[in-house]
Formats: C-alpha cells, structure tokens, sequence
C-alpha cells in the first residue's frame, strides 16, 4: 500500500561507504523520492520532539543470555502473562548491543517440544514488542508460540531495547552514524547468526516494514540465506518514489535535514522514553533532540 512506503522509507546515509564488495547491495531508491521521504520523516520527528557479525560459527561470542529483572521485553509483556521468555544480548561486529527475546513456546506447550524457529524482526519507528501488544489471539508473536514453533525476537539498534554500545552512548553523534544497510550487514547478521547457532537449524523469517528492506538486503548476502529456509515480508518496501505530497515537496526543497545537522541534532526521539533511531543524514530515525553534540 501507498502509505506504507510513506511512512516506512529508509534512506542511505550521506557519509562515505565501503567498497560494494563488501556490503550487502543497495536498494534501488530513487533520489526525489528518498528526499520527498526524509522531509516527511523529518517533520513528523520534529513535531514530536518540539512537543514533547559476528557469522554462526563466532555468534555465541558475542552473545550473553541473561534473566530478565522485570525491565525488559519479557518481563513487562510475555512473562506476566504466563508465556516463557528469556533475554539475549548479541554484539555486532561494529560494537552495538542488541536485544534477543526467546519464546520456545506458548504458555500451555511444553518446553522439550519446540518447533521450528521463526524470527520476527519489526518496522519502523517500533521494537520488538509490537508483535505482542495486541491480545494473545491477535498478536503474530503469541499466535506462532502457541501453535508450536520457537519464536525469536529481534531489535535493532537505537530501539528502546537495544540502546547499548561497546563503546559510544546514545549521547554520541557516532552511535546514530548509520543507515538501514548496517541494519542488515550487522544487526540482522549477528541477531540470525545467534539463534542459528543456538537451534542448529534454519531459521523461517518474518519482518514488517523496515524489516523486509533488511531482509531484502541480507539475503544478498551467502552467510545469511544459508541459515534462512522461508522469508515472509509484510509491508515490503524498496521504491520511494511513489512519494507526491506537495508539502513534502516543499520540504525537501527547504533542506531541513542540512538546517538540522547544522544545529547539531543527530538524534529524534518519538517518545523520550519510547522507540528511538538516528538523526537527518546519519538517518532520521528517533532523537532526542535535548542530546549533546560530541
């Protein structure tokens, strides 16, 4: 549908990238629509804030399970409700700290008797828990649970569960200094690269939104599609060039996203303590626009 590439676009980074050879290949993203996308973008982000690789073999490395003290995804939404579920932290290769959810099963399975993995990888501007907060009947997490398959959930980076880093903090211009491509290069690698490790077998993958053009992406890479046997996109999106609002348009001719670095904001922040991503060329994705420049 229209309004899903309008309010899901994703936007190449304005800083230099590697040689394609070794990353995942682009998107094809049409320049007036990517721009008419990211003035949209923009606007909605600074409303907001005005008003208020790791590869199978090394995953386990950079991987911590740990218990959930009741601030996490699964002790504020799964466990309450009498669903099983652990907490996971995978590191990429370029340092960010994701968090993993696993659901082995639905609260009435039992435990030796896990399906399949399946792994759910969310949109824009959302975490992990968007595929749980509706009720049990009509939330895809808990419906997959319940009908017996092993349910793995990722965050990417700058969500409200994965905010940590091996060196920067969310305070730091460099930890939003990234696009959808490292999404898929790093985040998805290391996230699938954990869970195939754990499972030993491969994975069925769903994203939404966000999560298709990184799968898209991903699956362009070998080390990847090996470890994926099935893909469903929901909401796919690659081309933005649908975009035709005209005060988009006029947006886009204003360079608000020049006049935002040039003010020294590199993150936007939707809810201050909601879902967060980058800032205008580092990608427009949640910011808090109170954050200091380093």
């Amino acid at each position: 549908p229209r309004s899903c590439g309008v309010c899901n676009c994703q936007l190449p980074s304005t800083r230099r990238f590697r040689p394609p050879n070794s990353r995942p290949a682009k998107m094809a993203v049409p320049g007036g629509g990517a721009a008419a996308a990211l003035a949209l973008t923009l606007l909605l982000l600074l409303r907001s804030c005005v008003s208020g690789a790791t590869h199978a073999s090394s995953a386990l490395r950079h991987a911590v399970p740990r218990g959930d003290a009741g601030g996490g995804l699964c002790g504020q939404l799964l466990l309450p409700l009498g669903y099983p579920c652990t907490e996971h932290t995978v590191e990429t290769d370029d340092g960010f700290l994701l968090s993993l959810q696993h659901i082995p099963h639905g609260k009435n399975g039992v435990a030796d008797n896990t399906g399949p993995p399946v792994f759910l990888q969310h949109g824009l501007f959302q975490g992990g828990d968007t595929w749980f907060i509706n009720s049990a009947e009509q939330s895809l997490g808990y419906i997959l649970a319940d009908n017996g398959f092993d349910v793995w959930i990722g965050n990417v980076r700058g969500t409200r569960w994965s905010k940590g880093h091996s060196t920067f903090t969310v305070h730091d211009k460099l930890f939003w200094d990234w696009s959808w491509q490292e999404l898929a290069e790093y985040d998805l690698l290391a996230m699938l690269s954990y869970v195939y490790t754990v499972r030993q077998s491969k994975i069925l993958y769903v994203g939404h939104s966000q999560g298709t053009i990184m799968g898209l992406a991903a699956f362009t890479l070998p080390e990847i599609t090996k470890m994926i046997s099935a893909a469903a996109l929901l909401c796919p999106i690659s081309y933005l060039d649908h975009v035709s609002a005209s005060f988009v348009l006029r947006a886009v001719g204003m360079h608000l996203d020049q006049m935002l670095l040039t003010m020294g904001f590199h993150q936007l922040n939707f809810r201050r303590y909601g879902t967060s991503f980058p800032s205008l060329p580092f990608f427009l994705f949640g910011c808090d626009c109170n954050c200091p420049t380093r």
